[in-house]
């Protein structure tokens, strides 16, 4: 897994808030196609759900 899923999939704000600002891209899939976004909703963490979807919108 990459940073960014794993900080998704813990629901770790901080990490995922440090990746954006070394321009880690949010957007990218791991090998089974699955994207940060899935694995926080996967795990029902809202806030971080909310926050990379922020992010992707800028």
């Amino acid at each position: 897994m990459r940073p960014p899923t794993v900080a998704a999939a813990v629901g770790n704000r901080t990490a995922c808030e440090a990746l954006f600002y070394l321009n880690d891209n949010p957007l990218l899939p791991d090998n089974q196609s699955r994207t940060p976004i899935d694995y926080a909703n996967q795990a029902g963490h809202v806030d971080i759900v909310k926050l990379l979807e922020k992010h992707i919108s800028k």
